[in-house]
Formats: structure tokens, C-alpha cells, sequence
């Protein structure tokens, strides 16, 4: 798939977009449409009209062939959505309230959740496990967005990811190194050695412990390294050329939002949290 570019004329719109009161439905014309015009990368392919796709069609009771076929005859999203309400049905408003829920919880404690996890650790987003709850969720991180928030919903006796107090949150070392590696990727072969321990707002927390390579990639916010334990050599791209700055327990470093690097010579024993923040492509710097 392709991510980072949450602008990028190959991607059709997010699964949360809706037309007309239906979600989904603008996600499945924008699929048809790139298609068509051979510009819709070739992950997409198979699921046309399937999945999701196929939630969207039953509900309106239309065949794929003939939506393909009144889509690319032209006409606004509202226009082919009523073509589907008079050639199939037009569905109430409550009935629009259910089908919209259960398309927003796919993959939230039902039999495809399990997919989620898989996904993850294939895409390389395995350290987003804890923030991706459903599969659209999924496609919001995988296109390079950020799905809503929607915890507001939960009742805090369900949320017991971190210990909580009444000024702050807490993760435990100790108890998340126990939780690492996770299951190898193509990415990382050596297994996947970050996950999140802690979040607030827009504050995400990672424990990190590299072994072997550090095969991460540009991050779209700005960042900071705590090191914990053991050493390491940072590696940058900067403007200036690339530097290498060596690092031991106790330093505390920063990394800005869409800056190449890489940590090198990892000792056996290197951890380190890394704390994102603030908005895609990272703070601007403010005058002193």
C-alpha cells in the first residue's frame, strides 16, 4: 500500500467518508473511478466489489457490474447514490444508523479482529496494535491517516491499558520488554522489537529495543529518544550531511519530523522510549 501522503490522487477517500448519510459508499466510487483510469495501485484489485465493498452493495441491494457501469457514466456521488435508492432500495434512516455502526466496528470484537494484528505486522505498523481497534481504522493508518478518535465512547472501566491515577498515566518498563519481540515481519526478520506502552492526546509513547538492524522508517512527527539502557550511534540525514551521534544511558535525543535515521551499532543490551507528538510534519520551530 501506499502511505504518507494522505494527498495523493492513487488513494481513494477514507472508509469513514459518507454520502448522502451511508459511510464507505464514497470509498467504493473512488475505487472505481482510479481504476478506471489505471491509476489505483494493484493491492486494491482483488477486493473490488468484494469486502467491504460487498457490505455496501447488499445493503442497496445493486450489482457491482451495474454500479461500475452508472459510475463511470459520470455524475456526482449524490446522483449515483440515488441511481442505487430507485434501482435498488432506499433504505430508512434507521436502517442506515445499523448498517453504518456494524461497518464502523468491523473487526471490534467480532471473528475478523483477528485479521487486524496480521495486517499490522505485515504493513510494518505493528506498533500501532493498541490505537487500531477496527479494520477501518486499519486503512486510515495503512493510507498514512489517523482514523478518529473515538475512546471518548468507551466507558473507563473498559480502558485498562495503562495504570492510572488522577494526574497522570504509567507504563512500566520492565512489564512491556516481557511483551517484545513481537511476531517477525519482511521488514524486520529479526522480529519486531517497538510497541506502544502510553498515550495521551496526541503524545504516543514507544518502547523501543532494537536488536541486531534498526530498519525504521521516516516519521511524520516530530520525536524524542529517552535511552534507557545500554548505547548506540544515531544516525542522521541531515541538511548539512549526514551525522552520527553515539548515545548511552541517561541522553535524551531529538529527531524532527521527516528527518532520515537509523540507530547503528546497537549494543545487546539498548533501550530507549521514543515519545511522539503534536501535528503531521512536526512543530514549527518558534523564536526565542
Amino acid at each position: 500500500m501506499i502511505r504518507n501522503d494522505p494527498v495523493n490522487e492513487q488513494l481513494p477517500r477514507s472508509p469513514y467518508d459518507m454520502v448522502g448519510g451511508v459511510i464507505y459508499f464514497p470509498r467504493m466510487l473512488d475505487k472505481i473511478r482510479l481504476y478506471a483510469r489505471g491509476v489505483l495501485p494493484e493491492a486494491y484489485h482483488n477486493n473490488m466489489g468484494r469486502e467491504f465493498d460487498g457490505n455496501c452493495l447488499t445493503f442497496l441491494h445493486v450489482q457491482y457490474s451495474d454500479l461500475r457501469e452508472r459510475v463511470l457514466a459520470g455524475g456526482s456521488d449524490e446522483e449515483i447514490l440515488e441511481w442505487c435508492f430507485v434501482n435498488g432500495r432506499r433504505p430508512n434512516t434507521g436502517e442506515i444508523e445499523i448498517f453504518n455502526s456494524f461497518m464502523l466496528k468491523a473487526g471490534w470484537r467480532d471473528p475478523s479482529g483477528g485479521r487486524i494484528g496480521a495486517l499490522l505486522q505485515q504493513s510494518g505498523l505493528a506498533y500501532l496494535d493498541r490505537q487500531c481497534a477496527t479494520r477501518f481504522d486499519f486503512i486510515e493508518f495503512d493510507e498514512g491517516r489517523t482514523p478518529p478518535d473515538f475512546r471518548k465512547w468507551e466507558p473507563p472501566r473498559l480502558d485498562q491499558t495503562f495504570m492510572k491515577s488522577e494526574t497522570g498515566l504509567k507504563a512500566s518498563l520492565a512489564e512491556w520488554k516481557l511483551q517484545l519481540p513481537l511476531a517477525a515481519t519482511t521488514k524486520w526478520p529479526q522480529g519486531v522489537w517497538d510497541i506502544e506502552a502510553l498515550r495521551h492526546g496526541s503524545m504516543s509513547a514507544i518502547l523501543f529495543t532494537p536488536r541486531g538492524s534498526d530498519y525504521q522508517e521516516t516519521h511524520t512527527r516530530d520525536e524524542i529518544y529517552v535511552v534507557v539502557a545500554g548505547s548506540a550511534d544515531l544516525f542522521l540525514a541531515e541538511k548539512s550531511g549526514e551525522h552520527r551521534l553515539p548515545c548511552i544511558t541517561g541522553d535524551l535525543l531529538f529527531v524532527p519530523a521527516g528527518m532520515v535515521h537509523h540507530f547503528e551499532r546497537i549494543s545487546d543490551d539498548f533501550v530507549t522510549w521514543a515519545v511522539f507528538w503534536g501535528p503531521d510534519g512536526g512543530e514549527a520551530e518558534q523564536s526565542v
